[in-house]
């Protein structure tokens, strides 16, 4: 009866870790097909956050449809959908191209039109083999920060606050992905361990909500011209 009591409790927290770890890695494979799905989505929309965003809630809607019905699958696109508009729950950051491409590539869409660009100019990518390398190390040697053909380059990144489920585990877990354990431990403040762990106000709240900030990337060639959507997060950290 001693040891069972001893034994009991550590294999509770192994069986109850097990189930969360498993959780916790389904989120992550459906988190990396979504930022793909919403990757691809912006390749052909001009790099516009909407599109990314519906394409990311039909990504990511299979997380929480746990029926195989039209209803249940359209209930979970809502949540997801509400998940981003509230803006705490899941932040997503164009790594690539930044603003400072847009001003050393970018031109009158006059010279590549376009019927469904309304924005004046654009990153155009069509022809990108002969147009001018403005990048530092390019033939050319201009002032910009990468050539046109990487700037046509789409790349996002996505932080997501995955809820955690199974209790105790849900305030140990974030602490040891985040490594702010050691310094809440001797301060009792999580929000100054997750400053000092690195974790800008984002992440900081996803752990203080006993959640996981889990984060994917995907990178696609534009299939459309680039434009400049101010509507991205400046940072996911």
């Amino acid at each position: 009866m001693v040891e069972f009591i001893i034994i009991f409790m550590v294999m509770i927290m192994l069986v109850f870790g097990i189930f969360q770890f498993t959780l916790i890695y389904k989120a992550k494979i459906t988190l990396n097909y979504a930022t793909f799905e919403a990757v691809r989505a912006g390749a052909v929309n001009n790099a516009r956050l909407s599109a990314v965003k519906q394409a990311f809630a039909r990504g990511m809607a299979p997380l929480y449809t746990h029926r195989d019905t039209v209803e249940a699958v359209h209930t979970a696109r809502k949540q997801v959908t509400d998940e981003l508009d509230a803006g705490d729950q899941v932040c997503i950051e164009r790594l690539n191209p930044i603003t400072q491409d847009f001003s050393d590539h970018q031109i009158a869409n006059t010279y590549f039109p376009d019927p469904n660009l309304t924005e004046s100019t654009a990153i155009p990518v069509d022809n990108l083999y002969y147009r001018s390398d403005k990048s530092t190390s390019g033939p050319g040697g201009g002032a910009g920060r990468v050539s046109i053909q990487d700037a046509t380059l789409l790349k996002i990144k996505v932080t997501y606050c995955y809820p955690l489920y199974v209790p105790f585990l849900n305030r140990v877990i974030p602490e040891w992905f985040t490594g702010t354990s050691e310094v809440t431990r001797f301060t009792g403040d999580a929000t100054q361990a997750s400053h000092d762990a690195g974790f800008g106000a984002f992440k900081q709240a996803c752990i203080n909500n006993r959640q996981l900030p889990i984060t994917a990337s995907a990178v696609m060639r534009m299939q459309t011209p680039v434009v400049n959507d101010p509507s991205y997060a400046l940072s996911c950290d």
